[in-house]
């Protein structure tokens, strides 16, 4: 009787598919699945069923992250819950030199920097709280031994439970922009310490300068007070030009160096602006006639009658355009405009236009000449004289007037077909009558209220003469000493109503010796005369105890009304 095959149950069936499920899976097959066919085994493959979707899922995940690994530019470290590095990327081999086998284990703060090991820690601790972190500056550490600088950012790695995985770290190469950074540092102190020395490469020539210069012109001041004949009279004159000169140069080149430096501060005061600049024409219109060039001045009505500012700033600006259209118009007229843009109840923008017939400037010249040291031409200078300065104090004064200056040559915009007009535009306050403050009229004969006893402290014969000089002709009586220490020994052994005091001497200078002074309960007023004319300079004269300054070269009218000014308010505080 032949034998007959066992038959297979249902149930060994599904139970022999469920296996060859499992084996499918097991090899990373996930697309095959079993259908449920209502029997006790439904919930076995369903569960299986689940279990090849979340392993599919997985893989993709897994599949997903190596890209990101590989693509990702920066370093890339996964690391463990105890900071031990468990994953890196190809740029961590490449930029560390290190292998995956001899990272892998090792705690992160083996390739940082020893400075750094606490800042590893507290990332630990911040990590928890906050998640993610960024722009974490890390120095990392070569195979060579050689530093890689990095800015990191860090974030906690979760798995579905929300249990921590670990710490995710991508840490770009800013080396380069350290570099930069250091060296950009470096040129900025270099600049700075040019500035310094350019600084006080001028405060010391200034002060060379104006000592020598403070003796030229007090005598020729004091020359020209005594009997002189026509011909000396003029010979004074000439000097006394010559010297004024020298100094406003000498202002123009400090002036420039403190716009530079971003220290020239302007004053904001209430002045009556068409008598002010009146003031500041008068002097060149006499010399423009003089030359046989006509010369007109126009202010618009609508401008305003006082207002705040810094007078002495702004009538700079008058004087230069002024200077520079006299030095090249040879004949035809000169003229100086004022009017009122725009204004409102508190503002207004001032237009002032300075026009000459003289010899123009070349387009491709006209946007030089408000760089420093440059004119026009060099033969400009060869033959009208000039440093080139002026122009360039105004685009400086301009703008700090929050305004600028233009120039047209020749100005077609007006109607002419030569010579050139310099425009400017600024915007000022409007002041008030009431602002005003009365000047003080000068006597006639200038002469100190009363005999002050006067101590004159200098180490320079010639300036010790001078000031001694000027002193006693306004009526004070005066002794002098030649550094501070003897300066300090004869004011505390005698009686003076004022000290007017060098700043630069031997032994002991002007600041040490007052310092000293005011230690020891000195109160007389304490005046600088110096030729340091560096607001921070005066700043340490006021700081060291004194009580004002007057800047070298002076003249008679300088040294009476700062000491007449200041002796009243003196005897009244009394």
């Amino acid at each position: 009787m032949p034998t007959q095959k066992p038959s297979i149950s249902p149930i060994g069936d599904k139970i022999d598919r469920i296996v060859h499920l499992v084996n499918e899976i097991a090899n990373g097959d996930f697309t095959h699945k079993l259908p449920n066919q209502g029997d006790e085994l439904d919930g076995l493959v369903d569960g299986i069923n689940k279990l090849g979707d979340r392993l599919k899922s997985s893989t993709v995940s897994k599949d997903f992250m190596e890209s990101v690994y590989k693509g990702v530019v920066d370093l890339l470290f996964v690391l463990t819950p105890d900071f031990k590095i468990s994953r890196i990327n190809d740029a961590v081999e490449k930029d560390l030199e290190y292998t995956q086998l001899e990272l892998l284990g090792q705690p992160f703060q083996s390739i940082v920097k020893v400075k750094d090991y606490q800042v590893v820690k507290e990332l630990r601790k911040k990590v928890l709280i906050h998640n993610t972190l960024h722009n974490v500056e890390l120095t990392l550490i070569k195979r060579n031994g050689q530093r890689l600088e990095t800015s990191a950012s860090l974030s906690t790695l979760y798995d579905n439970q929300r249990n921590n995985m670990g710490t995710l770290v991508i840490a770009k190469d800013i080396s380069e922009l350290k570099n930069t950074a250091t060296e950009l540092l470096q040129a900025k102190e270099n600049a700075e310490l040019a500035n310094k020395s350019k600084t006080s490469f001028l405060a010391n020539m200034s002060h060379e300068i104006r000592t020598p210069l403070n003796g030229i012109m007090g005598f020729i001041y004091l020359l020209m007070e005594t009997k002189t004949d026509s011909t000396q009279n003029q010979y004074l004159n000439l000097i006394k030009g010559s010297g004024e000169s020298l100094s406003k140069l000498l202002n123009d080149i400090l002036d420039l160096n403190k716009v530079e430096q971003g220290k020239l501060v302007l004053e904001r005061i209430p002045f009556n602006f068409q008598k002010s600049v009146l003031e500041t024409i008068n002097p060149f219109k006499f010399i423009i006639e003089e030359k046989g060039i006509n010369f007109r001045v126009k202010f618009d009505d609508d401008l305003p009658r006082v207002v705040v500012g810094d007078p002495s700033r702004f009538n700079q600006i008058i004087r230069n355009l002024l200077a520079n259209a006299l030095k090249f118009t040879e004949s035809g007229e000169i003229a100086v405009e004022f009017k009122c843009l725009k204004q409102n109840s508190r503002q207004f923008i001032l237009q002032g236009r300075v026009i000459d017939t003289g010899l123009g400037i070349p387009k491709e010249k006209q946007k030089l000449i408000f760089e420093s040291f440059t004119q026009a031409d060099d033969s400009t200078t060869r033959k009208y004289g000039g440093t080139g300065l002026g122009l360039s104090i105004i685009s400086h004064l301009t703008e700090l007037m929050s305004g600028q200056v233009s120039v047209q040559s020749p100005p077609r915009n007006i109607g002419r077909t030569s010579g050139t007009a310099f425009t400017f535009r600024v915007r000022l306050d409007k002041g008030k009558d009431s602002d005003l403050q009365e000047e003080p009229l000068l006597p006639e004969k200038m002469q100190f209220s009363r005999a002050y006893n006067i101590l004159v402290v200098d180490d320079n014969d010639i300036n010790l003469t001078l000031c001694k000089k000027v002193l006693e002709n306004l009526g004070a009586e005066v002794e002098v000493a030649k550094n501070g220490e003897e300066a300090v020994n004869m004011a505390l052994a005698n009686s003076y109503d004022l000290i007017l005091m060098d700043i630069q001497m031997p032994v002991l200078d002007g600041y040490e010796a007052t310092q000293s002074l005011r230690s020891q309960g000195y109160h007389t007023p304490i005046f600088a005369l110096s030729a340091n004319t560096y607001q921070e300079q005066i700043d340490k004269c006021i700081s060291s105890g004194m009580n004002s300054h007057i800047k070298k070269p002076f003249t008679k009218k300088d040294i009476f009304t700062n000491i007449e000014s200041v002796m009243i308010a003196h005897a009244a505080a009394k």
